[in-house]
């Protein structure tokens, strides 16, 4: 029985009406290698631009795309489309393109980089250590946004919507009034960060925020960490109910305001206060996370030697030597010394 045999240039015609058909899908048709150039034609850094001109041109969609340590400019494609793109330590590359759609955006150390595009989809965006960077879209809504170590992005946009900002050490000095941020504001460490308008999240973390000075006028949230606000003090009333509020190492705080409402915890670590008001009686008090009773917070003097040893927390027993002090603990103990070294340290 004679085969029946295709021609080889059928099945190349075949390919190439599929492969025009099917432009742009990388999963159908994966893109050829970059092509190489003889060393004595081109200098590396020209071998570089038509390398990356040929993996970008006419590029529509791809699942990843990642770039580093290009020092020559390039640009991105139009209106494309891509789930993860990474860039890190290209000076020249400066913006984003027009259009694009995107799942996960990560820019980092790139100096030249200055803004999003008003037009850009982008659901979760990280941008670290780009000095020129300093604005985003006016209109912004995304999941996650991280911004680190971009020292002249000084101010968000009017109407931001997102459910995750994350801007530790930032050069914030106040919110937009109309911010929107679900899940978690992160701003610790920003020393310039003075104010908040009135807006409801999580998750607000304030730690180390040296000149933040004032809480709004209404706040609603789960947690609110102002451990460290040196400069912090208590406004003459105001709407603040969260679940948690951290106010370690505040010493500058030595009463809490009756109209504060919080429905679980209070960590006091390190700070001037007395007492609890009565509204706040049925509150866990914490010390850095380990819960410890009233004597302990406010009254260390009362503690005894007798229930430091015979606490079973170590946690805890680590708190109440913390408040009792070690040089009176080992005064009031009977201890038997077992050993002793006249080595003053170091010497032979």
């Amino acid at each position: 029985m004679a085969s029946t045999r295709i021609q080889p240039q059928l099945l190349r015609g075949i390919y190439r009406r599929l492969e025009r058909l099917f432009a742009g899908l990388p999963w159908v048709f994966p893109r050829k290698a970059p092509q190489s150039f003889p060393a004595g034609h081109l200098s590396s850094s020209e071998a570089k631009k038509r390398i990356l001109r040929s993996q970008l041109d006419g590029l529509a969609y791809t699942d990843r795309l990642e770039f580093a340590d290009i020092f020559d400019p390039f640009q991105l494609p139009e209106s494309i489309k891509i789930l993860n793109l990474r860039i890190s330590r290209c000076p020249r590359f400066i913006s984003l393109p027009n259009e694009i759609w995107a799942q996960q955006v990560s820019i980092s150390d790139c100096d030249g980089f200055r803004a999003i595009p008003e037009d850009a989809v982008i659901s979760s965006l990280t941008v670290e250590g780009c000095k020129e960077f300093r604005r985003l879209p006016e209109t912004t809504s995304m999941s996650s946004i991280t911004i680190r170590r971009c020292t002249n992005f000084t101010e968000l946009p009017g109407k931001l919507h997102c459910h995750l900002l994350s801007m530790p050490e930032s050069q914030l000095r106040t919110l937009p009034e109309y911010i929107k941020v679900e899940n978690e504001l992160d701003l610790r460490g920003s020393r310039f960060l003075i104010s908040l308008p009135d807006f409801n999240t999580r998750t607000l973390t304030l730690a180390n925020c040296t000149s933040f000075r004032t809480l709004p006028s209404s706040l609603e949230c789960d947690v609110l960490n102002l451990a460290g606000c040196t400069a912090f003090q208590w406004p003459d009333f105001s709407f603040i109910e969260v679940r948690h509020l951290i106010l370690s190492d505040c010493l500058q705080l030595n009463t809490i305001p009756e109209w504060l409402v919080i429905h679980d915890a209070i960590d006091v670590a390190n700070t001037s206060l007395s007492s609890l008001p009565q509204t706040l009686r049925k509150c866990r008090i914490l010390w850095r996370g380990v819960e410890i009773d009233e004597i302990i917070a406010f009254r260390p003097d009362a503690i005894k030697s007798t229930d430091i040893l015979h606490e079973r927390n170590v946690e805890r027993r680590r708190v109440m030597l913390e408040r009792f002090g070690w040089e009176r603990f080992f005064s009031e103990v009977r201890h038997e010394r077992r050993d002793s070294d006249s080595d003053p340290g170091g010497v032979v």
